[in-house]
């Protein structure tokens, strides 16, 4: 009223302008109380202003480096998919995250050579654009709201991998103890570190590398048939060491596969391709983009039945970011609240101690939270509420539905197997309505579909007949199990090799033109070339086929396949892949062209009976005159009521009138082009001679190493008149009668037993799209 008042006055003593600027400010400053923002700069001596807040100035004693340091050069982080930035960034910025971690990567400071930096936390950010952005109707503000969720993420991280140097209480007073207490987080890469006891003696932890191998302490590998269905631990080992190692890496400690194995799938979901059960140590040397931070976030900010996310807990969105049950409510643990977040984390629910520092465990996020609040000036809320020790019901005390499991109930149906939530854990969650935030809850039919889908489902009906000793062959099962009633063996081979080869066996893929298979629970993802949709389902375990439009650049990964062409529906300009495990003799990466329903017939050279298709496909590409057999086998036909397997040494492109579509008795066939069976080119024209009085013509394989015979010649020179102009200078082919050999297809080097296959990445593809 004051205020209003003194316009009055300016609007009759004053020039009008006056009042109008007058008014301005008014208005400016009604907007920022009605935000609850206000600075409490400037300071008093002895502390400093941060984001509008006084905090501390301290000259914290010299942190121990671990190590040399950092390298001088260094790959930069950045983010392949160059995701905008995040409203974080406009208040978090980097001067804020240095000052809060100055000891960060063993008392180096953030340093864009090592894991810790804020590029990386920023990158890590953008994936998840609710992260200290979000602001419901809670009862705090915005402001509020988007510093508490850093302040819990924090908390968390200090006891995960924080310096937690004691010591500091002994000789400096408790505000200044805590100054540089909490500031000691992002310390620690690995778990048990710096010197981990999981790493090998030789690896002292001070190098991001050096988490590559461990003894088996640090394995940590939970198994169990579901768990080994979908995220199986890599049994790698060098030495008496293992490679596949899934203890605590980065900023709040990724533990065990099945938390490796469920970030790598949400990696694959945002178009980054890495295998982290293979690789785990990839969490902390991987730039592109940089993982410490970004897995921390992801477990943080990600809900995992009968779990609700940190993040969630600590905004409490309305409606129903996170649901405690009437029991919790009634003993006030609801709405947005630190302490069940410890529960969550590492299941910790002690309370806080009352000395300073304290013990680790929950004190200590307890302790951390309240002093990036302070840090912040953000209120903790309900002191009792910190912690998780008096909340009557923990998470896995609700009689909710948690995972998607198969519907037995329904298998009695003659209609395809399903799946239903079901109130035990698993590994394809199932988000109650009610429980979790909507975006979430909007995946449960995609979740659904995948259960349905994945060979999980297909495994657990076999693993029935073979401990019934029988076939089920009605309701679903009927349908599920297609081809027939077989022995456990023989489907569970086949059912793996559309995710795993053997070890003898290589991963392939067949392509068939103009067709597609249609399925429920696809991911259509744009790419930039058939290249890039080969990659992504080759380093997918769960990617069984796709399908490739050239004319859009689209994508479409499919969890599930066809036994047949037939089950395929035409469809102009796609091309449908699947992958097979082949015989790694003779084998490239797209190694056969199918045409559903088309007989080949006049060059057969081998007929096989009662095999299956792979088998039938491998032995094709194990025959070649360079391998000591009498023909290249080309192609193959392969029917399958009679499971028989007929092995050609023409095909379609070389003898095209010799094809025919199958009549309607014959039943279902495939016909098989062996596109790893190469053709030489013509040979060049002889070079000039050389210094040696030798000159040389060469040959073009169409695909690497599949040729038989030398690839160059050499002769004696002739006398140079018997040389004609043309023979002498002509070295390459020409570019018309003779046309340059289409670059070969990626093949693994046969002779080199000892090197690992390359990356898919560098895989040779011809220009065409097709």
């Amino acid at each position: 009223l004051q205020s209003f008042h003194s316009w009055t006055i300016c609007m009759k003593q004053l020039h009008w302008e006056m009042a109008l600027c007058f008014s301005f400010l008014l208005f400016f400053i009604l907007i920022i109380k009605a935000h609850g923002f206000s600075s409490r700069c400037p300071c008093e001596p002895d502390y400093k202003c941060v984001l509008n807040n006084c905090v501390l100035n301290v000259d914290c004693p010299t942190v121990k480096k671990q190590g040399n340091g950092p390298p001088k050069f260094c790959k930069d982080a950045f983010d392949p998919n160059r995701r905008p930035p995040s409203k974080l960034e406009s208040w978090f910025t980097e001067d804020i995250f240095n000052d809060l971690f100055p000891k960060a990567n063993l008392g180096w400071g953030a340093n864009k050579c090592f894991p810790y930096n804020y590029k990386a936390f920023i990158i890590a950010a953008r994936y998840f654009p609710e992260f200290g952005t979000e602001s419901p109707t809670n009862g705090f503000t915005a402001r509020e709201n988007y510093r508490r969720d850093l302040a819990a993420f924090f908390a968390h991280a200090i006891q995960e991998t924080g310096e937690n140097d004691a010591s500091l209480y002994s000789n400096m007073d408790v505000e200044q103890a805590h100054a540089c207490f909490y500031r000691g987080g992002f310390y620690n890469w690995f778990e048990g570190g710096p010197g981990s006891s999981f790493l090998p003696p030789n690896s002292s932890g001070y190098s991001p590398t050096d988490g590559d191998k461990c003894n088996p302490a640090g394995r940590y590998c939970s198994t169990n048939a579901e768990l080994d269905h979908f995220y199986p631990c890599s049994n790698e080992q060098e030495g008496n060491y293992y490679k596949g190692c899934y203890f605590g890496r980065g900023a709040i400690q990724l533990s065990y596969n099945f938390n490796y194995g469920q970030f790598q799938q949400w990696l694959h979901s945002q178009n980054i391709i890495v295998d982290l059960l293979k690789n785990p140590n990839l969490l902390m040397t991987k730039v592109d983009p940089p993982l410490a931070i970004l897995g921390s976030v992801w477990f943080y900010m990600t809900p995992q039945p009968p779990k609700p996310a940190m993040h969630d807990i600590i905004m409490d969105t309305v409606p129903g970011n996170w649901e405690s049950g009437p029991v919790n409510r009634e003993a006030g643990y609801f709405g947005p609240i630190f302490g069940p977040t410890s529960l969550i984390i590492n299941n910790e629910c002690s309370g806080e101690d009352q000395s300073e520092p304290g013990g680790p465990g929950e004190s200590r996020r307890i302790k951390a939270f309240k002093w990036f609040c302070d840090y912040f000036g953000v209120p903790t809320g309900d002191e009792e509420l910190l912690s998780c020790k008096n909340m009557p019901k923990k998470f896995g005390d609700f009689s909710n539905f948690l995972s998607f499991q198969p519907d037995w109930s329904s298998t009695w149906k003659e209609k395809p197997c399903s799946c239903a939530p079901a109130q035990y854990g698993g590994m394809i969650p199932y988000f109650q309505p009610g429980y979790y935030p909507e975006r979430y809850v909007r995946l449960n039919e995609q979740n659904r579909r995948r259960c349905v889908q994945s060979n999980y489902l297909l495994m657990e009906i076999i693993k029935m007949n073979l401990e019934t000793k029988s076939c089920i062959s009605t309701g679903c099962f009927k349908m599920a199990i297609s081809f027939g009633c077989t022995i456990y063996e023989t489907i569970a081979n086949y059912t793996m090799s559309l995710i795993s080869c053997d070890p003898s066996k290589k991963l392939a893929f067949i392509k068939t033109k103009n067709f597609r298979l249609v399925a429920e629970g696809s991911e259509k993802e744009h790419v930039k070339s058939v290249v890039e949709c080969l990659n992504m389902c080759y380093k997918n375990d769960q990617c069984i086929s796709f399908n490739y439009r050239p004319d859009g650049n689209t994508c479409e990964i499919i969890y599930a396949g066809v036994s047949r062409g037939a089950e395929l529906e035409q469809e102009e300009a796609n091309y449908f892949y699947q992958k097979i495990c082949t015989e790694s003799l003779g084998h490239c990466l797209v190694s056969f062209n199918r045409i559903p329903q088309l007989q080949f017939i006049g060059y057969a050279r081998n007929v096989l009976r009662q095999i299956d298709v792979e088998t039938c496909l491998s032995k094709c590409l194990a025959i070649s005159k360079s391998r000591g057999a009498g023909y290249n086998c080309k192609s193959v036909v392969y029917y399958y009521p009679d499971s028989e397997c007929i092995l050609n040494s023409e095909s379609i492109e070389s003898k095209p009138d010799l094809s025919s579509p199958a009549e309607a008795d014959t039943g279902d066939v495939d016909y098989f082009t062996n596109s790893c069976a190469g053709d030489w080119s013509k040979w060049s024209k002889w070079s000039v001679c050389n210094s040696d009085g030798k000159q040389s013509r060469t040959r073009q394989c169409s695909v690497y190493g599949s040729c038989p015979g030398e690839k160059e010649e050499i002769r004696q020179c002739e006398s140079e008149s018997s040389l004609t102009k043309t023979e002498s200078t002509s070295v390459i082919p020409d570019p018309v009668s003779e046309s340059c050999p289409p670059k070969p297809i990626y093949k693994p080097c046969e002779s080199c037993s000892s090197v690992d296959q390359p990356e898919i990445s560098a895989i040779f593809i011809p220009v065409s799209n097709e």
